[in-house]
């Protein structure tokens, strides 16, 4: 969880909502706050460069919100997941870059 340079790409929000929580329950020193942004800047890159509408792309929003660095999420973000937001609330799955082999064209 403390490791500062074992990132793998799209592994970065388990090891941040994992110190997110442990910063919610009291431990907030400066070595935890430092990997806290530093992680927080690696999925925001990350968010950059793959826009495919998945459970990560989600994640990547909701725990860079919940470490608390609003500042690094970018309003189309937000605006392509309500993009690919059917009428039932569920994700168009064609917005992931998935065939959606249950529509009958």
């Amino acid at each position: 969880m403390f490791s500062t340079d074992k990132y793998i790409w799209g592994k970065r929000t388990h090891q941040l909502i994992a110190l997110t929580l442990y910063r919610k329950h009291g431990e907030n020193s400066l070595v935890v706050h430092n990997l806290t942004n530093n992680l927080c800047e690696g999925i925001a890159f990350e968010a950059n460069w793959d826009i495919s509408l998945t459970d990560l792309y989600l994640q990547r929003i909701a725990f860079l919100l919940a470490a608390g660095r609003p500042d690094l999420v970018k309003r189309r973000w937000a605006e392509r997941i309500l993009a690919g937001q059917e009428e039932d609330g569920g994700r168009n799955p064609s917005m992931a870059g998935v065939p959606d082999s249950s529509r009958s064209t």
